[in-house]
């Protein structure tokens, strides 16, 4: 299952951000505790890197306990401090306060010894799209002043909102990355819901999810669903066996797997399954040699991709036709067609020299049928530096010429009544030049 989601608003968040970082002191940066890795934005890392750093394990009551205290170890080990928050019930947001004042409690004091009385703090809350900024925001202040809700996305814009006379937070919508690297990756953001829904097909979602799962916390789904399979088993089969368990069918009587998937997905980001984390410490050096075999591998096929784009230009000018001619053990000069200048003779599939073109410019006067619109221009003179144009004799290249209608269109020059608009020469106009040239 191939995951990405980047819209437009992100890429406006991002510029957003790069112009207001310079405005702040402390960049605290949301994540969800069940994937404390996954949910971490790594563009964060280069556009606060010379800012202070205070990481919340949000929904830090979703996940497992022992799980909290492993990512809070790490990130401290990273040079952040960390902050366990459950935004709902405010557990741990007391604290947060307390900690950005340490942070800047050097700076504050360097610049009171200027002179300055007053100098707020000024921090951007910054994370992934539906990890709770917005719920942690309202309860940080101590009233609704975001919008928040169960979806990626709800914030849009960002907003400063003053706490005391020396705190001020800036609040930011939520934000992915470009590319997901990794699909494991994109694959947890999904379970948490931090990927639109409208986008992602439930129930493809929800086997991955099962298969997550099972490696993990297989004992979690007996438990709630009631049903038993083996560790092996399929994780399509594992659904149908809830949607079963549930009593979930279609008119026909068949499983309803869908609403089965939906139902899963909601329990488990509703902490209904337990609390599951589907991350530890211990995965990221795994995940990094896998990403580093996928560079490894993208190089590789780079390098094929150039090799194989330099052999074809060492072939040269050969035709295509006749490589598929060969292939096809085509033999016969015939069967393919030199692609170089135009000037030069083609061979066509029939054999026959021509020129670059059909038709009268290449040398060849097709015949002309009766009633064409086209002027023939076989016919040949007579002796006479006047004389009138005669119809070809039979096996000349003009080929036979018949005579037009009346009322053809023919541009063919014949005899023509009195009166007629052909245009074309009488025999009395003839013997009248015919003695004027005597004459002379």
């Amino acid at each position: 299952m191939h995951i990405q989601w980047y819209p437009g608003h992100m890429t406006k968040t991002r510029r957003m951000m790069e112009e207001n970082i310079s405005l702040v002191d402390i960049v605290i940066e949301l994540v969800d505790a069940r994937i404390p890795y996954s949910s971490k934005n790594p563009d964060l890392d280069l556009l606060a890197k010379n800012k202070h750093r205070i990481i919340l394990l949000n929904k830090a009551d979703l996940a497992d306990e022992r799980a909290n205290l492993l990512w809070t170890e790490y990130f401290v080990n990273q040079g952040f401090k960390v902050i366990q928050v459950n935004s709902i019930k405010g557990a741990g947001i007391s604290q947060v306060t307390d900690v950005a004042r340490d942070l800047m409690k050097e700076k504050v004091e360097r610049l009171r010894a200027k002179g300055r009385i007053n100098v707020p703090t000024r921090s951007m809350i910054v994370g992934i799209p539906n990890v709770g900024k917005s719920t942690f925001i309202n309860k940080y202040v101590g009233k609704v002043t975001t919008k928040t809700g169960d979806k990626p996305g709800v914030t849009r814009g960002k907003q400063w909102i003053k706490l005391k006379k020396d705190f001020e937070l800036l609040d930011t919508p939520g934000i992915l990355w470009p590319k997901f690297e990794d699909q494991q990756v994109g694959l947890k953001l999904a379970f948490t819901g931090a990927i639109n829904d409208d986008i992602l097909d439930t129930e493809t979602l929800a086997t991955n999810f099962i298969a997550h799962i099972l490696t993990r916390h297989p004992n979690a789904l007996k438990r709630r669903y009631e049903v038993e399979f083996e560790a092996e088993e399929e994780s399509h089969i594992v659904l149908i066996k809830i949607a079963e368990a549930r009593g979930f069918k279609l008119k026909g009587g068949d499983p309803d797997v869908g609403r089965a998937a939906k139902i899963l997905m909601d329990e488990y980001r509703g902490g209904i399954l337990g609390r599951i984390t589907l991350e530890l410490p211990e995965d990221i050096q795994e995940m990094r040699i896998e990403k580093k075999e996928r560079e490894r591998t993208k190089r590789q096929e780079t390098r094929d991709r150039k090799e194989n784009y330099k052999k074809k230009n060492e072939l040269g000018d050969k035709p295509r036709n006749k490589e598929k001619s060969q292939e096809a053990g085509i033999e016969s000069e015939s069967a393919y067609t030199y692609e170089f200048s135009p000037k030069v003779k083609k061979k066509s599939k029939a054999g026959i020299k021509t020129g670059p073109k059909s038709g009268p410019k290449a040398g060849i006067k097709p015949e002309f049928k009766s009633g064409s619109k086209t002027k023939s221009k076989s016919e040949s003179k007579s002796g006479s530096r006047g004389g009138t144009k005669q119809e070809p004799k039979a096996g000349s290249r003009g080929g036979t010429k018949q005579e037009p209608k009346s009322g053809s269109r023919a541009g063919t020059k014949t005899q023509s009544k009195s009166g007629s608009r052909t245009g074309s020469k009488t025999e009395s106009q003839f013997n009248k030049k015919s003695k004027g040239k005597n004459t002379k």
